[in-house]
Formats: structure tokens, sequence, C-alpha cells
């Protein structure tokens, strides 16, 4: 029949040997691609073994078929004639007989012993064909030829196919195979191989496996290969002849065989480079394995070796070593000489110590060292710094190396089941490791820079005596898995919501005493076990005992549900000095039992902004307080109304002793609050009520005045009273108005989504671990969205979290950025006044900025950062091309000029010939700072320059030559603009609209702008001219009008007034 198809080493067909390599899995018994065909399609693909056998047997039948077809035609009465023809031809030793073909002979035992007979002297004959019941008698005839067949030095290729044969036959087949080499093809098929179908696919594996080692030792002989494998053939010793052209193998496999010493001879394998001996019963290593000086890779895994020779460590080229499952009890002393080792494998030995020095295996990379009886381990174990995975789990180990270790590339970490009963210090100092197995050990407590393994994505702390997990385990941000089952823990730390990554949190038979909610934040998780915490509250035992998909769903749900909030802002103002900060540390002191003011020293005033954290009140309706106190002194005006908040309660404070003064510090602080927050609840609180001078009569006469000069002017104040922060007098009233007022704010009470809440805490968390504490637009969303809030509430969150003084959000002027500290970024602002001693003419250099920010708390690299923050309320500028920083506040002022000198530098309009156009803006508020941010602007974005500055007053040039007189009027709460020149028209429009961005786009401020008249300005010098108001003069373009009546008497043309009228 035709056979073509079916290359060399196959059984019944199968891809040839040569396309395998010379080392086609060289350890293994089995191969996994034994059911592939050269013809037509392979097997389904992730069959179980009985399918893919099923199939490989139906592939098989069509070459029966075509051997059927032939035989077919033989006459049944020539049968016995042809069957004697070729016994009388191998007798004779035909030289044209190399194939004997007894396909469908049915050849009786008789006839079977007499061809084995012939066989024995014949050395022409390299096929034998019995397919198509060629045997009778099924397994008894084939386990006869298999064992007569074991010596054969010709027979190459057997043909079984349908003789009725089942596992016994194919397992002689097997065993033939074990034993003769020369055998490179054997054909096998029946319908239906009886006996344990696994089995029997096993077995036709192996025999596939054999005859392709057959195939691959003829091939390494004949010089077409390196490698001579013997593995798998039961061999108990290796015979001179099997090492044939020994100097020549590369590799040299004898693995899975019953081999018991390993030959002096070996070292006739002076050129090979890997040595397979794996899966014997060798005892012993002769000496002479030194001579392989090329060898780079030794596997004698699974052996019964106690000791290796002194010169095992002349094998210099060494680099992977595998003794593992042997019975060694230590190393050579020089063991560390094997420098160029890569990979060591000495588990499950009984080593009980290991030399020193491992440091000089500079180049190692695996170390594994489990299942021995190690009850320390060497210094230099922390020294191999190329080292990425390290096994000493099951061992007896007491403790590790206190040495700083250098394991900079260690990835994998393996210490289970040991008696370790702590981690030294230096375990964080790992910064490439991913997985941590310190399981089955007798560790109490975790040391705290274990957090510091960032990379960590593993981490397996199970059957220990914990009782608690470090604070801050949410810095291990990359774990994916925490495994901390049968230990002791009453809680989870609340930074462990932080871990975004995680799908994997088994807290089994623990004494947790609730399920924290925050678990529903761990956005990744896929697997919670929290079985065996039988006290465990906020989820029923009876939905834990419905298993861990229940408990998920369950957690997933929390987010879902509503809640009220409990939070707000306490802001503190005033001007200095008045006590300010006194009635903070006494409200700190109320509210935290912790906390204990000083007796004798007052507190040192406050420096810019001081953010502080209390809870007011007790039980479900207690409330969250930030409390701002804000710095009195004049310096910080310029930044402190950019943080007061629309909501919240504000207590006004300010010296009784100061009597009527008070009431202008009153008045401005007043204006500024209003401005921001005008329906916020406002509380003014008179400091010094200790003070002899603040009687009852005094107090009812300044109350009294502060009543009617301001109560109906600014409607959100609500009370008033006398305090002492020095001898806490009052303290206790004014304690209960905050109450009051704070629980009557409409977000108080108010449900909000349960979501809002998580993220309230994750804040907090977020606080304490990160290194700075700010983040990204987008890197905020993430943990927005870990709170199950989805996108459409990402910034009324945002919001609520800004107004309960949680974070800062710059939405308009600095959105790619959140701040999660707003004690951090107050800082900043509070800066300002730094700048005033390192500011020449208005500029900062930037190498005076460590100078300037901390660099503990600012590092140099955030820098830039924020002065971008700082120049989107341009407080500071950078002028392209300058290493300096333009801080307008900080302008070098003149002494403000007399009339007489400010004639010299602006002289009155009607003496200049050339045009002049002016503009007037009316604040209800006149905030500080602004003058100064207004010429900055001027100056950084237009380019003009300065020619005179003084307090309140500028002069400057345009680039064209043009001049600006820019004037503020406190008292009047007025800015004057004036433009004289060639371009006075198109400079004035530049100018207002830069004022207007900054005034109403930018400070939200109200104002209303006003043309001056020229004709009044003519009439008489110094004379205060009419103001039109801008909406007159809208009107008049629009009704296509020339002119506009001065005080609704005089005619004025509106291009006297309007530069570029349209």
């Amino acid at each position: 029949g035709h056979r073509g198809s079916l290359g060399p080493g196959m059984v019944g067909g199968g891809r040839p040997a040569s396309q395998h390599g010379s080392n086609m899995n060289a350890g293994m018994p089995f191969a996994p691609d034994m059911y592939s065909t050269n013809k037509g399609p392979s097997g389904p693909a992730g069959d179980s073994v009985g399918e893919k056998l099923k199939y490989r047997l139906s592939q098989g039948a069509s070459g029966v078929e075509k051997t059927l077809e032939v035989l077919q035609l033989k006459k049944k009465d020539t049968a016995k004639h042809y069957v004697k023809a070729v016994l009388d031809k191998v007798r004779t030793d035909d030289p044209t007989l190399t194939e004997v073909n007894l396909s469908a002979c049915h050849l009786n035992r008789a006839k079977l012993t007499s061809l084995v007979k012939a066989l024995r002297t014949n050395n022409v004959v390299k096929t034998l064909d019995f397919s198509n019941h060629g045997l009778s008698g099924g397994d008894s005839a084939v386990t006869y030829l298999t064992k007569h067949l074991l010596d054969s030095k010709t027979i190459t290729r057997l043909d079984l196919r349908l003789n009725q044969i089942s596992l016994k036959g194919i397992s002689c087949v097997e065993s033939l195979l074990k034993v003769n080499l020369n055998l490179t093809r054997v054909e096998l098929f029946e319908p239906m191989y009886k006996g344990d179908q696994d089995t029997v696919a096993q077995t036709l594996q192996k025999i596939q496996w054999l005859l392709q080692g057959n195939y691959n030792y003829h091939a390494f002989l004949a010089g077409q290969s390196p490698a001579l494998i013997l593995s798998g053939r039961s061999y108990k010793q290796l015979v001179a002849r099997l090492l044939e052209g020994a100097e020549k193998c590369k590799m040299f496999d004898v693995s899975h065989n019953e081999i018991e010493e390993l030959p002096d001879t070996i070292k006739q394998l002076v050129n090979v480079i890997e040595v397979n001996a794996k899966h014997n019963r060798i005892q012993g290593v002769p000496k002479s394995i030194g001579a392989l000086k090329h060898m780079r890779k030794l596997v004698l895994a699974n052996n019964y070796l106690t000791f290796l020779p002194d010169e095992f460590t002349k094998l210099e080229s060494l680099e992977y070593l595998d003794i593992s499952h042997n019975e060694l009890f230590e190393l050579p002393d020089q063991f560390r000489l094997l420098s160029k080792l890569q990979y060591v494998d000495l588990s499950f030995n009984k080593l009980k110590h290991l030399p020193d020095e491992l440091s000089n295996l500079e180049d190692l990379e695996t170390l594994l060292l489990s299942q021995n009886q190690l009850s320390s381990l060497p210094d230099s174990i922390v020294l191999l710094s190329k080292v990425k995975k390290i096994d000493v789990s099951f061992n007896s180990l007491r403790q590790l190396p206190d040495e700083r270790p250098n394991l900079l590339y260690l990835v994998e970490f393996f210490l289970s089941n040991n008696q370790l009963a702590y981690l030294p210090d230096g375990i964080g100092m790992l910064p490439e490791l991913r997985r941590l197995d310190v399981s089955n050990n007798r560790l109490v407590k975790l040391p705290d820079d274990i957090t510091n393994l960032h990379r960590l994505e593993e981490l397996i702390l199970s059957d220990n005596q914990l009782s608690a997990l470090p604070d801050f385990i949410g810095l291990m941000w990359r774990l994916t898995k925490l495994d901390v089952m049968n230990n002791k823990l009453t809680a989870i730390p609340e930074s462990i919501q932080l871990l975004k990554y995680l799908r994997i949190l088994d807290l089994q038979n623990n004494k947790l005493k609730r399920l924290h909610e925050f678990f529903a934040t761990l956005v990744s998780l896929d697997e919670l076990k929290i079985h065996g915490n039988e006290n465990i509250k906020g989820i029923s035992q009876e939905t834990i005992k419905l298993g861990d998909a229940e408990v998920i769903a369950t957690v997933q749900q929390m987010p879902k549900a509503v809640d009220k909030t409990w939070r707000t802002k306490l802001m503190v103002v005033g001007q200095d000095p008045c006590g300010k900060s006194s009635i903070v540390d006494w409200l700190r002191q109320k509210l935290d039992r912790k906390y204990k003011r000083p007796k004798d020293d007052a507190p040192a005033p406050t420096e810019g902004i001081r953010v502080l954290e209390m809870m007011l009140g007790s039980g479900e309706s207690q409330i969250g307080l930030a409390v701002w106190d804000f710095s009195g002194a004049a310096d910080f005006d310029l930044t402190q109304s950019l943080f007061l908040s629309p909501r919240g309660v504000y207590l006004l404070c300010f010296n009784m002793l100061d009597d009527t003064r008070a009431d202008i510090k009153i008045e401005q602080t007043l204006q500024v609050v209003t401005s921001k927050a005008p329906e916020a609840p406002i509380i003014l609180v008179g400091t010094h009520a200790d003070d002899k001078k603040v009687n009852q009569r005094y107090r009812k006469v300044f109350f009294t005045r502060i009543k009617e000069k301001f109560y109906k002017r600014f409607p959100s104040i609500k009370t008033h009273l006398a305090v002492s922060g020095k001898t806490g007098k009052g303290m206790e009233n004014l304690f209960e108005r905050i109450v009051k007022y704070g629980g009557e704010l409409p977000d108080i009470g108010k449900q909000i989504p349960k979501g809002f809440i998580y993220l309230e805490d994750r804040v907090k968390v977020l606080r304490t671990v990160m290194k700075h504490p700010l983040a990204s637009f987008d890197r905020f969303k993430d943990e927005i969205f870990a709170c199950g809030i989805d996108q459409s509430q990402v910034l009324e969150a945002m919001k609520h979290l800004h107004n309960a003084g949680l974070i800062i959000f710059f939405p308009r002027t600095f959105r790619d950025y959140v701040f999660i500290d707003s004690q951090w970024v107050t800082d900043i602002f509070s800066s300002i006044p730094r700048m005033r001693k390192f500011v020449k003419k208005g500029f900062l250099p930037e190498s005076e900025l460590d100078q300037v920010w901390n660099p503990a708390q600012f590092p140099p690299d955030l820098h830039d950062l924020i002065l971008s923050l700082l120049e989107g309320f341009e407080l500071v500028l950078r002028p392209k091309d300058m290493q300096k920083i333009f801080v307008p506040a900080y302008l070098e002022e003149e002494a403000t000029p007399s009339p007489a000198k400010l004639n010299e530098m602006w002289p009155p309009g009607y003496e200049m010939e050339e045009p002049e156009f002016r503009r007037v803006y009316i604040f209800k508020f006149f905030p500080q700072g602004l003058f100064s941010r207004l010429i900055g602007r001027f100056v950084n974005n237009l380019g003009w320059e300065l020619e005179n500055y003084w307090k309140g007053g500028a002069i400057l040039l345009s680039p064209g030559y043009d001049r600006a007189f820019i004037k503020l009027d406190t008292l009047e709460k007025s800015l004057n603009v004036t433009v004289r020149g060639e371009s006075a028209g198109d400079e004035l429009s530049n100018l207002i609209d830069n004022t207007n961005q900054l005034v109403r786009d930018t400070m939200k401020l109200s104002v209303e702008m006003f043309v001056p008249c020229t004709h009044c300005l003519l009439l008489e010098e110094g004379k205060r001219p009419f103001l039109f108001p801008i909406e007159e003069f809208e009107n008049a373009i629009s009704e296509g009008k020339e002119y506009v009546l001065c005080n609704g008497e005089v005619a004025v043309k509106l291009r006297a007034l309007l530069p570029n009228m349209t």
C-alpha cells in the first residue's frame, strides 16, 4: 500500500522528525504534537487526549484501505506459496529482498518462528510489513516478534497495522523501541485498541517520541545533528557503544532512564554544551566531569546525589545548573568559582547551610532553594545584584540577613513555610519586586518600609499572626492580589482603597469587625473572600454563605445608595491684631481632646492661611469642619480673597479695644467677604473681652453702633458677641452660635450619592500617601470613578469637595490640576510676600526660588507648575526669553508726586495738541492688589513700559510711543485710565479689553464704566467732569446720533469721547 506520506519516526503519519530540531522535547518522554498529520487538517484544537486519539485513528484508515485494494488482487490459493517463497529468500540472504511484505498472510506462530530465525542471519531485509492481519494471534504474535527484534541490527521499518492488537501489544512495541535504536519507523493502526484509552494514547505518544529519538540518534551518527538523545529507554548504564562519536556531541540527553552512575568515560564529551541526566538513579558524579570545560547547561534533577566532587567547580562555563530533587547535604566549598552561573535550582535537597561568598556569582538571575533544611542564609545573598528570583520557601529560616540589600532587580521572592518572626527593614529596598510570598510563618507585624515596594503586584501573607496591616499599604498601588487569610486582623487600613488594580482580596478567617464601605471603591476587585469573620458587621452571614460572587455584588451596590453630607467650612477672618488664632486654638482644644493649647503664651499670628480639620457635634449629626484661619496682615490681602468660600460660616473678628477704628476694619472685611460669599452667615466676634475697659456698658455702646452701621447694609450678619481667647470668656456662647448657624447651612444634611462620601474619605487617604498633594484632572477623575460616581457627576463631585474644604480646584484658571491638600496650595500663595526680599524693580531671579519655597515642601521639579498656577491669577508673570519672574505686586514704588510734579510728568490735557481719551471705572469694592495686577497686565501682555510708578498711580509708554496715565482713588473706589498720542484710540481699546478681562471675567467684580466729559475738562482745571455711563453711548450709537448731552445741557461730539466709534 501507499505509505510515502509517512515520514521517518512516525506512528501512522505525522511531521518528519527533521522538522522538530535536534533537541525535540529533550527532557520529556511525551511528544506534544504526536497526533498532527502531514496530509489534511489536524485534530480539533483543545480536544482531550482520547478525542485526539480517535481523530488520529480515523485518519490512518485511508492508507490501510489502499493496501486492501492491492491485496484483493491476490488469489487465496497462492498465499501459502507466497509465504514459503518469501521465507526462502530471507534464508538465502537474497540481496534484492530489502522489504518483506507479508500483508494479509495470517502468519501463524510456526511460520513467524521460522521468519524470526531466518532474520537472525539476514543482513539485507530492512522492512517488515505485517499489515492487514499479516500476523495471526494478535498481542501474543506481536509480543513474540518484538522480543526477537530487540537485537536486530538491520530492521528499520515495521508495519503492524490492523492486526487486532491491544494496549498489551503496543506496550511491547514501546519496549522494543527503548532497546532497539535502529527502528526509525513503526506503523500502527486499529479501529479500536482494547484497554484504557488514555493509557493507549500515552503509549502511542511514547512510541512516537521513541521513534523520533531513534531517528535523531542516526542523524547524530551520520553527522547531521549535534544532539545525542538517549532519553526514556530504561538504560541502567551507559555502555561504550552508546558514546560512539561523543567528541562531536553538543547536546547529551540521557534523562528518564534508570542509570545509577555516570561513567568516567563521560569525559569524552569534550565539546558538549548541554547535559541532561534528570530522572535517573544516579548516586554519584565522576571527577572526570571537570573536563567538560565548554558545558553551559547541566541538569541532574530527580536523582540520588548526596554530594558533588570538588572537580565540579571546574565547570567554568556553566550557566544553568539544576540539581533539584536529590539528597545533597552540602555544596562544594568553592562553589563560588562557578561565576558564570545564571540559573541555579537546588530545591528539594537536604542542604543545611550555603557556602559564603555567594556574591561572587555576579551573573546569577534565579536561585531556587525551596524544600531544604536551611536555618539561615549567608549575608552575601543580599548582594546578588542581578538576581530576579529567589525561592527559599519550605525551609527552617528564623530570620533574614539584616544587611542592606543590593537586590536591585529582584522580581520574585518566596519565603513561605519558614519560621520567620519578622522581616528586616530593608525589605522595602527592593525596587523591582513584583511578588512576595511570606505565608505560613510567624509574623506578628510588618515593617513600615514594606509600603515602599511600589511595583509589588502580589503580596501573600496568609497563615501568620498579623493583627494589623501597615497604614500606608495604599502606596503599594500596583497590587493585584493581597492574601491575608488566617491572621488576626481586626480592621483594614483605609489606604487600601487606593489599590485600583487589586483583583483578589482574601480576608478569610480573621477577626474583622465590619465590612468597610471603602471596599466599594476597589474598582478592579473580582474576588473578595471574607468567610470566617464571625462578628463582622455591614454584611449578613447569609450573604457570605452565598459565596464570593454575592459578596462582591453587595459591595458594588454600596455607592448607589444615598447619604447626607455633614461637612462645611468655618472661615475665620479679620484684620490683625485681633486674636483670631487664639479663638481657633480654643475651638481646636474643645473639639480635639488630644490637642492642648498653650496656657501662658498667645499663639503666634497666622502667616498666610492655616487650615485645620475639626469635628463639630456628635453622633449622626456630627459636622466635619474645615477651619480656615486667615492672616490679617496687609501683606496677605493680595492672595487671601482667592480662597474665600461662598459656602460655610464666617467669623469676622476685630479688636474691641480699637473702638471706632475697628469700624473701618470691619467694613473693609465685610466688603471682601460679601463680594465672594454674599449669602454665607457672618458672626461678628469682638475680642479682648477680658480687658477691664470692655465692660458691659462699653460692649453695649460698641455693638449698638456696629449694629446700626452694618446690619442693614450687610444682611448676612447673623449675630455678634464678645469673647476672650485668653480666658475663654464667651467662647462657649460662640461655639453654640457656630453649631447653630453651621447646622442651618443649606448643604448640611443634604442628600447626596454615597459615592460622594466615599470620595471625601478617599481624598483624606490620598493626602497621607501622595508624595505631592496634587493630581492631574484626568488622574483625579479616576479616583472619582473609583467611588462609583459616573462621568455626568464629576464636576458636581469636585464642587462638593471644594466647598467642603477637602480639595482646591480652579476650574477657570488652572483646571488641569486638582490640589488635595488645601494647606499646601495656600502656602504657595502665602509665599508671595517672601518674594519681596529678592525682587528688584519688580523682577525676581529664578535662581532665588529655592529661597522663597522650602525645597522639602516645594521641590525644584514643581517650580514650573507652581509658577504656572500663580500666573493663572497674574500674581507673577514670566516674560519670554528672560530668566526672571515679573512680580507686579512688588514693582518699585516712587514717592507719591506732588500736584506740581505730577503736572510736569503728565501735563493737563488742554495744553496738549495730541488726541486723548479717558475711561473711569467705579467699583462697589476695590480689592487689595488689583491695581498692581492691572499694571502687570499692561506691561506683560501689551508690552508697555513703566515711566513712573507710585502707590495708586502709574505713567506708561506704549511700544508705539503713546502714553497712559492710570490713577486709583481708594476713597472714591474709582480707577481712571487716560491715553494720549497718535494711536490713543487703539491703545485705549487694548487697555480697556485687558482691564475688563481681569475685573469682570477673572475676578468677577461688580463695576460700572463711565466716559469723562471733555467739555467739562476744558472749562476749568481740576473740576470734576460729568461722567457719561457707557450704556448711554451704546444707545446713542445704535440710534445713529453724533452728539450726547453733558449734564442734559451741552452737546458733546461722540467722536471726541469715543475712539474708533462704529
